[in-house]
């Protein structure tokens, strides 16, 4: 039968008939525009309000008690004496005889309400002003050593110079009216955000990949403060908090924006208390981890209608605005290229790797060579570097950019101007080579490719301390061969596109049921799937509940 535990161990008094019904989700299905971090959750159910229950609800059913009892944190839900997963009682009706109540599992209800710059991220660092251009430097030298980073950011207007690099001396030019501007490492952030809901955080898509843990939240805020008693002099604090720097964006909104641009699953396993950030490629390329042949009662039925409610790329949005007679992009031919393109070349329409994603051939005249600028934060001087770099949340871009940043303007005496400031993520490859003629400087920017430096087809390198220790493999364009498209998208949208999408009921055996999580595979007969909806419908006999599943086919 059902129970439900409270917090204090006791069992609600509810009776034995009790039935209860609840739904799972997968928050990959949510919606198209994955506009929803989802919970699990068991529809009302009403039962009789025992003299047991009432003491164990402070009696909510007497209206001159000024306690108000309709959520109750820590309970959970059982089956047939197994332990489903935990959560929040919710009574949502309650008169002299009965009560109407659910239990609501939802983890990460708390990133729906909560900015960024709310996750606890263990106080200031402390830094003594004197020492801030090594400890910038460290930083960039040691990347892994740190949970946040400095590097420069080219503004073509120079009017703020966001963390100034001297490529000849290989020191951070701190000068009077340079902004100083750490960037929070993203694995770190996810670390942060996830550690208050008590379930364990496993990070499949970074993991111990050093190039993804390059990751960085940009955020452009200065960290200078006033100091002492002239009110024209911004200087350098002696410690700073990370929280500061970073974009009052819900949480939530950030993890949706996230998982779109990178293709990810974030799964939430109530059963198991964990949550899972696993990039979709990997989750459909897996044996199935799960066989239900035995326990299904009968044949798949396929819904057609659900394959046009399937999110397509995650809706991504396209940095540029590409043709309407453009092919679509599993149709279209990639140009693997660094710099150049070498012509003659067929007309038509290409993606190239690059940020401007796409080109048009019409003049066969045009030249022997076709010269295509890679974008990326400029490093160094000359035209070579003026592409700038494009936000990957918001499209802004950072060449010939004025702003908006958070930072002190000077009207009569500096103060605090807090604007509208960008979201964007960045790649950073270390501190190395990588300008003719100069010493080594902050690499970042979101291609694998090196622009003007080593000629066509050199790529970016990872350094550590001065040692090199990879060679880049991650984009944050969307097309070519490094893009998000071809890592992380394309398996993914072509099982979209080629899946069926189905309904069949299993008798389960409840422990095969807390085995599940949604980023395993179910066999059915000889065909894999993959789960959108769990609705468990109610236990049967032997230690087993029926549920009706909504699938998809991975072929």
């Amino acid at each position: 039968m059902w129970r439900i535990e409270l917090p204090s161990g006791e069992f609600l008094d509810t009776p034995p008939d009790m039935q209860l019904q609840f739904n799972l989700s997968n928050q990959v299905f949510t919606t198209n525009a994955t506009s929803a971090l989802p919970g699990s959750y068991s529809f009302p159910v009403e039962v009789p309000l025992t003299p047991l229950m009432r003491s164990q609800l402070n009696n909510p059913q007497r209206v001159d008690n000024a306690a108000r009892v309709t959520i109750i944190e820590g309970a959970c839900a059982y089956a047939d004496g197994v332990r489903l997963f935990p959560g929040t009682l919710k009574i949502f009706e309650v008169d002299q005889t009965r009560a109407r109540l659910s239990l609501i599992s939802n983890p990460i209800e708390s990133l729906k309400e909560q900015t960024l710059p709310q996750i606890d991220l263990e106080g200031p660092r402390t830094v003594a002003p004197s020492s801030w251009a090594n400890y910038m430097k460290a930083t960039a030298n040691e990347p892994e050593d740190y949970d946040h980073i400095f590097f420069h950011v080219y503004n073509a207007d120079d009017n703020p110079q966001f963390n100034p690099w001297n490529d000849i001396t290989e020191l951070f030019t701190l000068a009077s009216g340079s902004v100083v501007t750490p960037f929070v490492r993203l694995k770190y952030l996810l670390e942060r955000m996830f550690a208050p809901t008590g379930y364990q955080f496993i990070n499949n898509w970074q993991g111990n990949d050093l190039e993804l843990g390059r990751l960085y939240v940009f955020n452009n805020v200065d960290a200078r403060v006033l100091i002492g008693t002239d009110p024209r002099a911004p200087a350098l604090p002696d410690s700073f908090e990370l929280n500061k720097h970073l974009p009052p964006i819900l949480q939530a909104d950030f993890l949706k924006r996230l998982v779109a641009q990178w293709g990810l699953g974030l799964f939430t396993n109530i059963f198991q208390k964990k949550i899972a950030l696993t990039p979709l490629n990997t989750v459909i390329q897996r044996a199935p981890k799960h066989d239900w042949t035995q326990y299904a009662l009968h044949n798949p039925v396929i819904i057609p209608e659900d394959a046009q409610k399937a999110p397509g790329y995650y809706n991504y949005n396209q940095p540029q605005s590409i043709p309407p007679f453009a092919p679509p992009v599993e149709d279209a031919i990639v140009i693997n290229t660094t710099i150049d393109v070498s012509l003659p070349i067929a007309l038509g329409d290409y993606y190239i790797e690059t940020n401007s994603n796409y080109i048009e051939f019409t003049d066969p005249n045009f030249g022997d060579r076709l010269a295509l600028c890679h974008r990326g934060v400029r490093v160094g001087d000359g035209p070579d570097y003026e592409a700038g770099m494009e936000a990957l949340f918001e499209f802004i871009t950072f060449a010939a950019w004025n702003g908006p940043y958070s930072g002190w303007i000077d009207n009569d005496g500096y103060q605090w101007e807090q604007t509208d400031f960008p979201c964007a993520l960045i790649f950073y490859r270390g501190l190395q080579d990588c300008i003719i003629g100069a010493n080594r400087t902050t690499l970042n920017g979101n291609s694998v490719w090196l622009d003007g430096v080593g000629g066509a087809g050199a790529k970016a390198k990872l350094v550590t301390n001065g040692v090199e220790v990879g060679e880049a493999t991650q984009s944050l364009n969307w097309f070519g061969e490094y893009g998000l498209y071809e890592k992380y998208h394309r398996r993914w949208s072509e099982a979209l596109r080629n899946g069926k999408h189905v309904k069949q009921v299993f008798h389960l055996p409840i422990a095969e049921l807390t085995a599940f999580s949604f980023e395993d595979k179910v066999r059915v007969g000889n065909m894999d799937y993959f789960l959108k909806n769990i609705s468990v419908q109610k236990l049967r006999d032997k230690g087993k509940v029926q549920i009706e599943a909504s699938m998809i086919t991975i072929i």
